[in-house]
């Protein structure tokens, strides 16, 4: 009778507790004090022992809802500890909107709205983005879960992977934190730390990160984001680029990869291996649609090549570069190129470009030689045979009988002259043939007569200092480029140092333009003019065109200076050394004579001659050529008359322009190629996904874990 008796009492009270459980979930919003913060319902409800307390045991169909913050949790069964906490057990779901976890086992807590999800794999879906982890923790009241352990997620084309990381389901925000790796066929990204959008697919990453995209280009930076859908980059610190010629240094950098349009600032560096070109400022802009560059804010290029000894810098206020076809290059001259940057509103007089090129022969031997002159009265002699014969006593002019001596001497010495440019027209025509093997297609060789070699000025390897460095004169790209350099141009290297106020460099003619108030000092010879084309040969200069009163000039006392002047000037360099100057139409020569061993001045020589040819040797006149009788006068230092001029008019010694280190012209920090480093670095592998698929599936294939998909329905919610 008692244990019926207990019986009854337990039935009475499991009978009042159901009751009160159906009436507390019937209750309005409002009543606060017998509401229940999780309702539930189930097919059985028993009461169970849980150590000490008691607790409620629910089987089959077993739904809760927390009607607080709009959870549902569905399972097979589960244990009520009291009003707020809850444990589930097999095919566990906890949906919340547009997010379901599945699970093995979930416990949630009401008052703190946090469900933990366990199971050998745990499942998570929100819209059309799929999860795969083994520890996943979720706030249902700001809707933020937490993931470790590796997780594996999937959203359409889109594949991230990492150790651990945060999902705010509100916003569809993915954080990923530790061995975080994200592909989809445009890109590949390796990071620690990623904050990825699944509605707008952009990621945002806050530490160092490496982007590989299907363009070849490997990326990184310290911070910034990458929008997949519109292929643009916005890296605000430490940015990198590397693509298959090229490598790029920024702080901040703003790349459409699709466009290929770039916005660089601070701390700018471009190296182009190919061109042997490095490119530095503060501000840059690239238009890739039409192969144009701005660089601004302290711009300066490195011409370099490692096979050559020196390397070139160049610095001005703004450097804008174009990128042209070789098929459009076909009417591009130096002629077009002065229009375009006269049109740009540059003040630039119009030159007559000259159509030929005359080179004099290395073995030819001139037919005057100043040095000979050095010594006055007793000492004077004569060092060459083929030199002038002057009178030893050179304060008396020349007789009538001395000038014819001189005249028969000179037409001695011109069919000497003729003899020897012949076996040097021989050697020219040899070396000429051997470099047409190479490029054949390109070298018009015009022999006009016995005495000079002639070539076209576009037969000219395009081999630019700056742009385009050919090596063995062959072109290894199809596109050319354009420089243009404006205000404040300076560029310095070793063998030679240049100023101007602006500068064209064309690769497809291997020229670089100079103008407004260009110099040019190669050695101890300044040399001025309106207008400078430098011309090259595989990273070394090989001749110079001065036009508009060019005066050439070399210091050899305090006030004293050797100067030439012509209509044109044109210096052919041997190993960057001036070894021949043509002077073209008017040419005057100030010429002081010194002592071979004290180097002291003893005599001032004046020449005047149509065309002149100087031989140099050892940065001194070692020869001179007069192609028309010269006029000329020679005095002793004590005699030179008050009314000689010793300045050529325009002449003005312009030593304080001269950069004279790399340090005048380039203030910049060279950073290191990083090539070998990234192209060795292993592209990701997606090992977390491998492991986590790998082992779902072999779970699947042994029956131990099934892929659900199941959601919660209207239906789901009815009884509550």
């Amino acid at each position: 009778m008692k244990k019926l008796h207990n019986n009854i009492n337990w039935l009475i009270f499991f009978s009042i507790l159901v009751c009160s459980v159906k009436i507390a979930s019937a209750q309005t919003d409002s009543d606060n004090v017998r509401k229940s913060p999780v309702a539930f319902k189930a097919d059985f409800i028993r009461p169970v022992k849980v150590g000490d307390s008691s607790a409620i045991n629910l089987l089959g169909n077993v739904v809760f809802h927390h009607k607080d913050n709009g959870t549902i949790i569905t399972c097979d069964s589960a244990i009520r500890y009291n009003n707020t906490r809850i444990e589930c057990f097999k095919r566990v779901v906890v949906n919340k909107q547009d997010t379901y976890l599945y699970g093995d086992r979930a416990t949630y807590n009401g008052e703190d709205n946090i469900a933990n999800i366990y199971g050998p794999i745990i499942k998570m879906v929100n819209k059309d983005a799929i999860m795969y982890t083994h520890k996943f923790a979720f706030n249902t009241l700001t809707n933020i879960g937490i993931f470790g352990g590796g997780a594996t997620m999937s959203q359409r084309e889109n594949l991230l992977e990492s150790n651990r990381g945060y999902f705010h389901a509100d916003s569809s925000i993915l954080i990923c934190v530790d061995d975080v790796e994200i592909k989809n066929p445009d890109y590949k990204l390796q990071s620690d730390s990623i904050s990825y959008n699944l509605n707008t697919d952009i990621a945002t990453f806050y530490t160092l990160t490496f982007i590989w995209n299907s363009k070849g280009e490997i990326l990184s930076a310290k911070k910034g984001l990458y929008d997949q859908r519109n292929m643009t980059y916005k890296f605000t610190s430490n940015s990198y680029i590397l693509t298959e010629k090229q490598e790029l240094w920024s702080e901040v950098l703003n790349y459409n990869s699709k466009l290929e349009n770039a916005v660089l600032y601070d701390d700018i560096q471009m190296l182009d291996q190919e061109h042997k070109v490095m490119l530095f400022g503060d501000f840059a802009e690239y238009w890739g649609t039409i192969g144009k560059a701005l660089i601004t804010e302290d711009p300066s290029i490195i011409n370099f090549d490692p096979g050559q000894p020196d390397t070139l810098y160049m610095r001005s206020d703004t450097i804008l570069i174009h990128e042209v076809d070789n098929d459009s290059l076909l009417v591009v001259d130096s002629t077009q190129i002065e229009q375009e940057y006269v049109e740009e509103g540059k003040e630039v007089k119009e030159i007559k470009e000259v159509d030929k090129i005359v080179i004099e022969s290395d073995s030819i031997k001139a037919s005057f030689a100043p040095d000979s002159l050095g010594a006055i009265g007793a000492e004077s002699s004569i060092t060459e045979s083929d030199s002038i014969p002057i009178a030893s006593d050179t304060n008396k002019e020349l007789s009538r009988s001395e000038k014819k001596k001189l005249k028969r001497e000179l037409k001695r010495l011109e069919k000497k002259i003729k003899k020897d440019k012949k076996v040097a027209e021989a050697k020219a025509k040899r070396e000429i043939e051997k470099a047409a093997k190479l490029k054949s297609d390109s070298m018009n060789l015009n022999l006009t007569d016995s005495t000079k070699i002639e070539i076209p000025q576009d037969s000219i390897p395009a081999d630019s200092t700056i742009i385009a460095p050919i090596s063995d004169g062959v072109v290894k790209d199809s596109v050319q480029h354009i420089i243009k350099a404006y205000n404040n141009v300076r560029i310095y290297r070793s063998d030679f140092q240049a100023v101007c106020d602006s500068m064209v460099g064309l690769s497809s003619d291997s020229t670089l333009h100079l103008y407004i108030k260009p110099i040019l000092w190669n050695e101890a010879n300044q040399i001025t003019s309106t207008k400078i084309d430098i011309y090259t040969r595989n990273q070394i200069m090989d001749k110079a065109i001065f036009t508009g009163e060019p005066i050439m000039a070399s210091k050899v006392g305090a006030g004293y200076y050797n100067q030439i002047k012509g209509k044109i000037i044109e210096t052919i360099m041997v190993e960057n050394k001036i070894k021949y100057i043509d002077v073209i139409g008017n040419g005057q020569t100030y010429y002081y004579m010194q002592d071979d061993k004290d180097q002291s001045i003893k005599g001032f020589m004046v020449v005047e001659s149509a065309n002149i040819t100087f031989a140099m040797d050892s940065n001194a006149i070692e020869t001179i050529n007069y192609k028309v009788n010269p006029v000329y006068q020679l005095y002793p230092m004590d005699k030179i008359p008050l009314t000689q001029e010793i300045i050529l008019p325009g002449f003005k010694w312009e030593e304080a322009r001269r950069p004279m280190n790399k340090k005048s012209v380039f203030n910049r920090v060279i950073r290191p190629t990083r090539r070998v480093e990234y192209e060795a670095k292993p592209i990701p592998l997606f090992n977390i996904t491998k492991s986590i698929i790998e082992n779902k599936d072999k779970m699947i294939l042994d029956g131990v874990w099934i892929e659900r998909n199941e959601t919660i329905t209207n239906s789901t919610l009815q009884g509550l």
